[in-house]
């Protein structure tokens, strides 16, 4: 994406990544230099190509059927497509920084007329659209057992860029490789059926790119398709990012559309079995519990079910190697003491089972469904401070909260949401 900032006379370009923010040199309009430069930005504006001016050629609003056609890979073939159509969203990308997730209600089956404004499809399958670090892996020879080494390790996999033309098939943290080891570790566990999200079709995201012969190739969108082409050391600690696009089912519903207490039991309680197993055959960590990861499923006969998903800052244990000083992941009001104060220790099931007990705190105090909305979110109690923009301080924050059973009697269960029933 591409944004002017006008100063007076001066002007600045600014291109945006997913985690930064780059700025041209000033271009001074009152003078011909300026004014020259502002000139052959307008030029190479209407001349370069349609993806590094922020478009997504995937995805296009079809007049004809009145809904979007969106290009997903397929999941043996990624670069072969499915196209799916959709005119409903479920979760939307407003951040101007990080993976610009979305998610998508959609069907593989093609209107046969146009779509009435304003009637939704019949959806069978979430897509879910988001921009992900690129985790690079390291050669054999380079794995040392130092500490230090390891914290450059970590570093490594998130700020080294692959040579141009490279296939990441190999990325320690490709969700869709995560769910595909998921539902082949699960298999047969048939009381797991729905709580895991199940890939239809997905993989990384090609966009088509028109070259000088008046032909068209297909380029994987990455962060060298809008960056690439600043120098070297501008691109110095940007994370290379990859575009993944993959539809999934079943479809849920967010947390806060649970009914009662029981169902908040039953809904927690098949996530944390999904979560036990995926560990224990799968050796993979979720690493983000919290209420947005953790949704209801209802089936027909209106049993409900809890799924859990967003495997984004998952890790594979039995491939990756703990660094001593692992990357913050997680949803604030949720990640672990030892998360959020940075701790140099190694991340296990502990800190995700610590997560659950934060979700059940915050739904507690601010009410478990949109129905019963909980205790006013302006209100000064303490569960308040475990979301701002100091990690450290919440920690610090929720510690003082876990000193003693007396403590945290006071400082939460007092302020549970005294009009929900059955908390006892």
């Amino acid at each position: 994406m591409w944004g002017i900032v006008c100063c007076g006379t001066i002007v600045n370009a600014c291109l945006f990544s997913n985690y930064n923010v780059h700025a041209s040199p000033d271009m001074d309009m009152s003078e011909p230099a300026g004014r020259r430069e502002f000139v052959r930005l307008l030029v190479g504006w209407s001349l370069c190509e349609r993806n590094r001016l922020g478009y997504d050629q995937t995805i296009t609003f079809s007049q004809e059927l009145g809904c979007y056609e969106v290009i997903v890979p397929q999941k043996e073939n990624p670069t072969k497509h499915t196209t799916y159509y959709c005119n409903d969203s479920v979760v939307a990308a407003q951040r101007e920084f990080g993976r610009h997730c979305r998610c998508l209600l959609a069907t593989k089956e093609k209107p046969t007329a146009r779509v009435p404004d304003g009637e939704k499809l019949k959806h069978t399958v979430v897509i879910k659209d988001s921009w992900t670090v690129y985790s690079h892996p390291r050669d054999s020879d380079d794995q040392q057992d130092d500490d230090d080494d390891a914290e450059t390790a970590q570093r490594d996999m998130l700020f080294r860029w692959p040579e141009a033309g490279f296939v990441p098939v190999e990325d320690a943290r490709n969700e869709v490789l995560l769910l595909k080891k998921i539902k082949d570790g699960l298999s047969g566990m048939e009381e797991l059926d729905k709580t895991y999200p199940e890939i239809e079709d997905g993989g990384w995201v090609y966009q088509p790119l028109a070259l000088e012969t008046g032909k068209t190739e297909s380029v994987i969108d990455s962060t060298r398709e809008i960056i690439g082409g600043l120098d070297e050391e501008t691109r110095k600690g940007v994370p290379f990012c990859l575009h993944m696009r993959y539809a999934m089912t079943p479809i849920g519903e967010r947390l806060r559309k649970i009914k009662s207490v029981e169902e908040l039991i039953v809904v927690l309680y098949d996530a944390m079995k999904c979560h036990f197993e995926i560990h224990k055959r799968c050796k993979i960590l979720h690493r983000d519990l919290s209420d947005n990861n953790i949704l209801v499923v209802r089936e027909p006969d209106k049993t409900v079910r809890g799924m859990l998903i967003d495997f984004d800052c998952a890790i594979d244990k039995s491939v990756e190697r703990s660094a001593v000083r692992p990357e913050r992941t997680g949803t604030q009001p949720f990640m672990s003491i030892a998360n959020l104060e940075g701790m140099d220790i190694e991340r296990t099931v502990l800190d995700d089972w610590e997560s659950l007990l934060y979700i059940v705190c915050w739904v507690g105090t601010y009410g478990i469904n949109e129905h019963n909305p909980g205790v006013s979110r302006s209100a000064d109690i303490p569960i308040k401070k475990w979301r701002g923009a100091n990690s450290s301080g919440i920690g610090r924050e929720k510690r003082s909260s876990l000193v003693s059973v007396d403590i945290f009697k006071e400082h939460i269960l007092e302020n549970f949401y005294k009009e929900q029933k059955d908390w006892e």
